[in-house]
């Protein structure tokens, strides 16, 4: 039986429940449009601060892609988080993480539109605890990250490291403040 704790799962993990997220959203906004203006998502959030968001999104969107790089051609079998090797528990210290973003992501443009289309307040909480948990995922991939050992890596690459580093930090600040807690109250 092959093992399954292996960064060749990993990464189909992530390349293939990680597209459904943008699926999700355009096959909801697709489904929703004519009931749903697109502007609704926006809640009471500013103009301005909705460019502000727009940047960020992508500035997210590079520093998911730079964790993904970093798994991809850095993390190896020897590799350890916290202490313990990639090939042995140290893969759930990334899959977990990476599975509270996502899969949660999937559902949250169909739960939101809903919530627009019919507000009640199971969904309302749905959404919440949705973002709660992205942000949740966020915050531990950023901890597994500041604590894998870059000697362990292969050939010690620093640079993808640090910039997955980076780009963790940021993916959680954004998840966090400007996802689960500001836009949160914005809409609500």
């Amino acid at each position: 039986m092959k093992e399954f704790k292996t960064k060749e799962n990993l990464i189909n993990f992530l390349y293939i429940f990680g597209s459904i997220v943008p699926l999700s959203y355009y096959l909801s906004y697709r489904y929703f449009k004519n009931d749903v203006p697109i502007k609704y998502l926006w809640g009471n959030i500013d103009k301005g601060l909705q460019k502000f968001y727009t940047f960020s999104m992508i500035m997210t969107t590079i520093s998911f892609l730079a964790i993904i790089v970093f798994i991809q051609n850095v993390v190896n079998d020897d590799t350890e988080i916290f202490g313990k090797k990639f090939k042995n528990d140290g893969f759930y210290y990334y899959f977990q993480p990476l599975a509270l973003i996502i899969l949660p992501s999937i559902i949250w443009m169909p739960i939101t539109y809903l919530y627009l289309k019919k507000p009640n307040i199971l969904w309302r909480y749905a959404i919440v605890a949705i973002l709660a948990t992205v942000a949740l995922g966020g915050c531990l991939l950023m901890y597994a990250l500041q604590n894998t050992n870059y000697k362990t890596l292969i050939n010690n690459n620093l640079h993808s490291y640090n910039a997955a580093l980076i780009g963790s930090k940021y993916l959680a600040f954004h998840l966090t403040v400007l996802d689960a807690i500001y836009w949160t109250y914005s809409f609500f």
